[in-house]
């Protein structure tokens, strides 16, 4: 396939594109990527998916594909017509290999190897034809995409071989003077490539300046201990000890290369799967596909990766489906376990299976040849992650790898990621029966998926148990249910052998991972199902970036998953693992944990709270404690607060019950402000579970000695009973605050309970002395936003005795305190107060009006019963103006929000329908 004449793209060194040798303007960073993602693929068509991988990674944006397309608009305005197509696979650059200089640069290199041992001047100059190409590093100017990741090392790995063989042939050619300068400036590119290492000393040494050869190895060997934490191989220091001894024989030009061989026959037979294996045929499907294709493809290669979970069945699947398309692979099949080799070991270890001997450097060029000759199939199994083996994925036309991973980042986009899962729960007990016998498991099938479920549908737990059943015939599968079920020895009975589950969980994470370690214990002393990023920032004190990508590490090594974003869990035993570990946990290091978490939320309410309600209450920690220099997060939006502190409800709460447990000072000082902050958010959306589980935990404080903390919990109670409809109970709590209250704060809230029970039973009388008794002493303390809502509640005195027009001017002044606070919450009950006011007095159009600006408001802020009384009110002015399928509309949307809101609080709602009055038939 042939482009346009003139042009020339490079990606060995800065991306561009030139024509008739003029560059063409490629300005944007992004597009040059563009570009390079479509030169990466050998020029073949490229699917959009695979373009957004590559430039954005995993989490593209949710307008990656009109971005791509904007980017191939652009890119065909500036390149020849035809150079750029859409294809059914994707787009495609139509150019020639000599267009391209990094298949330029490989085909001179491959031509200069062939010429290398009969005419070497020949062979110089076509390495030199090609080195010209290099103006690395490579991919500069396309920003930090995925693709420079994995693209990056193979382009340097296409060049270096190239250049040691160029220098080599000159050192015997009696070039070594003037190879000195270049190779000086080649091994500072690459400190840690020996072999350039070897030859400028080498060098050095045949211009007469041995001295410097040496002081040569000892900088590269310092670099190698610190990077690599070895010595250097055994070809540099023989090399380094001739030099000392003024060995001329050894350090002969003609000594440097070492003979080559590659083996002409197959590769190592692959291990056997598992004798007894369940399941899968989805995941074998899948592979199947993707080879299939490979089949059908001219000039393809394929990666394929399988990810999940410690003892899910990766392994096994692979060596399935390695064996059943292996006779598509005439080079044969080789097979890699992974665990504890490194990046440079893999390599090298594949290269011995498949025949291949040379010095470390020779390697990949040869093992690349070794590809070309015979399509092989690689299985490398257990690999920390794609990047770990990005130097041996196959390019080259018909070969594939089959990959095992926890992991699935890194590597290269295109290649297909597929998950293996847990086993369903009949699979696990399939297993099960076939590992301990079906007649155990028929007499006792209520067991049998009792132990399959404590297994977490993992098959090594169950290949686990079942040996262990197997060994012990006479116990019963409840008794092995039993044991499975006391949480604290479930690990320990998960091991027989050389199989252990809790081993093969750690063993994804490594040691090295400090912060994940420390971030998964402390996750573990947690009860909450789902964790946050900014729980993980609380918890640990680091910045919620910092927080997000550890929890990100701990995903990878599928310590934990995410269900949906910005989510994570346990998987069933990595959970289990979590709350052992945390069980070990010195108390004081868990309670300044929970303490830090404690103080970082409270900071982050009272930010949610001043975009909702403006001021905060009076109450704060004690001084030396204050958080107001805590700069957790930042709002741009009340609906983006709303949003956050919706999703953040349930780990605040799991993190004060927590700190209960292990810090009681610290939690008793932590309630009352928490509480307060809190109090505007959950009368706005009617969380009853939270609200009462954070009360019932105030109130244990309580006991302990904190008689304080007793009328801040009963008025939360009191606020719940109300909105419940339990009047009596809600009036009983609220009065036992107010006499039990010492702070004037706490005093003004339970009074404010109490007036809104009495004006809901009609006891206008108590509720006005209740409302004036509460708004004195609010405006004696300047406690703002409580005298503005006892100003509110006081309007609803009036409003029950039949006197609207006092109703407004007193909701009118609590308005207006509401709008010099900031307070957009309070403004909005003050507005939904005073609709009703209208609606009372038959003003229906100004019901309507007021329902224009309120609804949004609600909706913005979460307001669910808010928005229901508003809908509903608007439902029967419309149907009081004969506006009946208006009226429906809202009835209906009205009912659907009381009816979440019951189904959140698992409620009959039928308390909340009867109080905002939704009229029949909506």
């Amino acid at each position: 396939m042939s482009g346009p004449a003139g042009l020339r793209f490079s990606v060995l060194g800065p991306v561009r594109v030139e024509r008739e040798g003029a560059p063409v303007p490629v300005t944007a960073p992004m597009q040059r990527a563009v570009i390079a993602v479509l030169l990466s693929r050998d020029r073949a068509p490229v699917p959009t998916a695979a373009i957004a991988g590559e430039l954005w990674g995993g989490a593209p944006p949710s307008s990656a594909k009109v971005t791509i397309r904007n980017y191939i608009r652009r890119l065909r305005s500036l390149l020849p017509d035809g150079t750029l197509v859409s294809t059914h696979s994707g787009y495609q650059l139509v150019v020639s290999p000599r267009q391209v200089d990094a298949t330029l640069l490989a085909g001179l290199g491959e031509r200069a190897h062939v010429l290398a041992d009969t005419s070497p001047a020949a062979a110089v100059e076509h390495a030199r034809q090609a080195l010209a190409l290099w103006e690395g590093p490579p991919l500069l100017g396309i920003g930090d995409v995925p693709l420079r990741a994995w693209w990056g090392p193979r382009l340097e790995e296409s060049y270096l071989p190239i250049a040691e063989l160029s220098f080599e042939l000159e050192l015997r050619l009696g070039r070594a003077a003037r190879l000195v300068p270049e190779l000086a400036r080649v091994h500072a590119e690459f400190p840690r490539r020996e072999r350039i290492g070897a030859l400028l000393m080498l060098a050095l040494y045949h211009s007469g300046r041995a001295a410097e050869a040496i002081a040569c190895f000892r900088r590269m060997r310092a670099t190698i201990i610190t990077t690599s934490g070895v010595e250097p191989g055994p070809r540099l220091r023989e090399l380094q000890q001739a030099i000392l001894r003024g060995d001329t024989e050894a350090l002969a030009v003609d000594r440097v290369a070492s003979p080559v061989t590659v083996a002409k026959g197959k590769a190592v037979p692959l291990p056997p799967p598992p004798v007894h294996v369940v399941g899968r045929d989805d995941v074998l499907a899948e592979l199947g596909g993707h080879f299939d294709a490979l089949r059908e493809s001219e000039g393809a290669a394929l990666t394929c990766l399988l990810h999940g979970q410690a003892g899910v069945g990766k392994s096994a699947v692979a060596l399935r489906a390695a064996a059943r398309f292996a006779d598509r692979f005439p080079g044969g099949v080789a097979y890699l376990d992974l665990g504890g080799v490194d990046s440079a070991g893999v390599l090298a270890s594949l290269a011995g299976q498949l025949g291949i001997e040379a010095e470390a450097d020779d390697l990949a060029s040869r093992y690349r040849a070794r590809l070309r000759e015979r399509p092989v199939l690689l299985v490398l199994d257990n690999a920390g992650s794609l990047s770990q083996v990005a130097a041996v994925l196959p390019s080259e036309p018909g070969c594939a790898a089959i990959v095992t991973s926890r992991s699935p980042s890194g590597g290269p986009s295109s290649a297909p990621r597929v998950p293996v899962e847990p086993l369903s729960d009949v699979e696990s007990v399939d297993l099960l029966a076939r590992l301990i016998g079906t007649r155990a498991v028929s007499a006792e099938p209520r067991h049998a998926l009792g132990m399959a479920r404590l297994c977490g549908g993992l098959p090594l737990a169950l290949r686990v148990l079942g040996a262990r059943a197997a060994a012990n015939p006479h116990w019963s599968l409840a008794a092995w249910e039993e044991l499975l079920g006391d949480e604290r020895g479930r690990l320990a009975e998960l091991c027989h052998d050389d199989m252990d589950m809790r081993t093969s969980l750690e063993a994804g994470l490594g040691g090295d991972s400090a912060a994940a370690w420390s971030l998964f214990d402390l996750l573990g002393a947690l009860p909450s199902p789902e964790y946050t990023p900014a729980l993980a920032a609380a918890l640990t004190g680091v910045p919620l970036t910092g927080a997000e990508r550890t929890l990100r590490t701990l995903a990878d090594a599928r310590l934990v998953f995410s269900p949906s974003p910005g989510r994570y869990r346990f998987h069933d035993l990595t959970g289990v693992l979590a709350r052992e570990r945390a069980s070990s946990l010195p108390h004081g290091e868990m309670a300044d944990a929970l303490s830090r978490a404690g103080r970082w939320y409270l900071a982050a309410v009272r930010r949610v709270m001043e975009r909702l309600s403006g001021p905060r209450s009076p109450y704060g920690l004690p001084e030396g404690r204050s958080v107001a220099a805590l700069d957790p997060v930042s709002f741009d939006s009340v609906r983006e607060a709303r949003n956050w502190l919706a999703a953040e409800i349930g780990p605040i709460v799991e993190v004060f019950t927590a700190l209960t447990a292990h810090r009681e000072r610290g939690a008793a000082e932590l309630a009352p402000p928490l509480v307060h902050a809190l109090a505007p958010y959950f009368d706005l959306t009617l969380r009853w579970g939270e609200r009462e589980r954070l009360a019932a935990r105030v109130l244990a404080l309580a006991e302990t000695g904190r008689p304080e903390l007793e009328p801040v919990a009963l008025t939360q109670f009191a606020d719940i009973e109300r909105q419940r409809g339990n009047h009596a109970e809600a009036l009983r709590l609220a009065k036992r605050a107010e006499t039990l209250a010492e702070a004037e704060f706490d005093k003004v809230t339970a009074l404010l309970s109490q007036s809104a029970v009495l004006v809901l039973t009609r006891d206008v009388a108590n509720a006005e002395r209740t409302c004036r008794k509460a708004a004195d002493i609010a405006v004696a303390h300047g406690y703002s936003r409580l005298e503005a809502a006892a100003l509110a509640n006081l309007a609803l005195v009036h409003q029950v005795r039949g006197e609207p027009d006092n109703a407004l001017i007193l909701l009118e002044k609590s308005d207006r305190i509401h709008r010099d606070d900031g307070n957009l919450l309070g403004r909005i009950g003050t507005a939904n107060l005073a609709s009703s006011v209208h609606e009372e007095r038959g003003d229906r159009h100004a019901v309507l009006r007021r329902a224009m600006t309120l609804l949004p408001l609600c909706e913005e802020l979460g307001d669910g019963y808010g928005t229901a009384e508003c809908r509903a009110r608007t439902a029967r002015s419309l149907r009081a103006l004969g506006r009946e399928a208006e009226a429906a509309e809202h009835a209906a949307r009205a009912r659907e929000v009381i009816e979440a809101i019951g189904a959140r609080e698992r409620i009959v709602p039928v308390t909340l329908f009867d109080a905002i009055g939704i009229p029949e038939g909506g």
